[in-house]
């Protein structure tokens, strides 16, 4: 009897000392680690249709890969000959990126054109029909790696003045713009008057300065390829532009956010474009899959 009271008395003065006990005050508090801020999400219900000539889907293939990393719902329709049509109906934006040159009156283009349906137009071809301006360069590109901030704007808040938007050089296709000019690229070129003769001064270079970011209205001109090249400054514009025509809060700059805008690094955060099954549509599948090796599979 003695060794069971001692036992329970022996259990009692253990729980006892448990039940006073406190943490060492050399430990560390727990805390729970803050999440990364992640871009702006976009409405899974949004709908955007790409659209792209055949002739040269690289240029802006990173445009429809980063419209699904946000979350929209893309659409894609190749361009592969004079009598491409969709059906349009269900959209909530449309986007263009290279337009060969002798396929500028395609039915699809003309169809969008005349709809009420919110832009953006990445090729200098297409500026006149949708009312954007006009192509006074005759499809001139600049290279170059930065943009010039023209206007203060909500969709260039934040920034002034020269913004580097790539890494190396982007293409910038310039125009003349009917509408509000939100950034410019500049050259030098030479003058086009004939060349004098030996021993006299030759023509001096010239400055070309022309639009390659705009809006009007529900229109926007978005001429600055960077695909690979291009850094968290280039999407935020881009970003903005989208969200700007959808009607949805602006994204903010890099310098406003510790979290940087951009497509994911890797191909296999990249979903696949849904394509409308139209006889009017290639195959886009085959060039993403290389262009996602050779681009998203090394550190950007």
């Amino acid at each position: 009897m003695k060794k069971i009271l001692a036992i329970l008395l022996m259990v009692t003065l253990l729980a006892a000392g448990c039940a006073g006990a406190t943490e060492s005050p050399t430990k560390p508090p727990t805390t729970v680690p803050s999440e990364t801020p992640k871009p702006t999400p976009a409405p899974t219900s949004a709908r955007i249709l790409y659209v792209v000539d055949e002739e040269g889907p690289n240029y802006t293939l990173s445009w429809p890969i980063h419209l699904e990393a946000r979350g929209f719902q893309v659409h894609t329709v190749i361009v592969n000959n004079s009598l491409v049509d969709a059906n349009i109906a269900g959209y909530d934006l449309v986007v263009i990126g290279y337009v060969l040159n002798s396929r500028i009156n395609v039915p699809i283009y003309i169809s969008i054109s005349k709809s009420d349906l919110p832009v953006i137009i990445g090729d200098q071809n297409l500026v006149q029909l949708f009312a954007l301006g006009i192509d006074t360069f005759q499809g001139r590109t600049i290279y170059g790696d930065f943009i010039h901030i023209a206007s203060d704007h909500t969709l260039t808040k934040g920034y002034t003045g020269d913004v580097v938007c790539a890494q190396s050089s982007m293409y910038c296709n310039i125009i003349e713009a009917d509408g509000i000019v939100l950034a410019t690229a500049t050259t030098q070129e030479k003058d086009r008057s004939p060349t004098p003769p030996d021993g006299l001064t030759p023509p001096p270079e010239l400055p070309t300065t022309g639009a390659v970011w705009s809006v009007k209205g529900n229109r926007i001109y978005f001429g600055a390829w960077a695909n690979i090249t291009s850094n968290a400054d280039y999407w935020t514009f881009f970003d903005r532009s989208t969200d700007y025509l959808l009607g949805l809060p602006s994204v903010k700059a890099p310098s406003e956010k510790p979290a940087e805008q951009g497509i994911p690094p890797k191909a296999e955060q990249v979903t696949v474009v849904e394509k409308i099954p139209t006889k009017e549509i290639g195959q886009l599948s085959e060039l993403k899959r290389i262009y996602l090796t050779k681009v998203y599979r090394r550190k950007i």
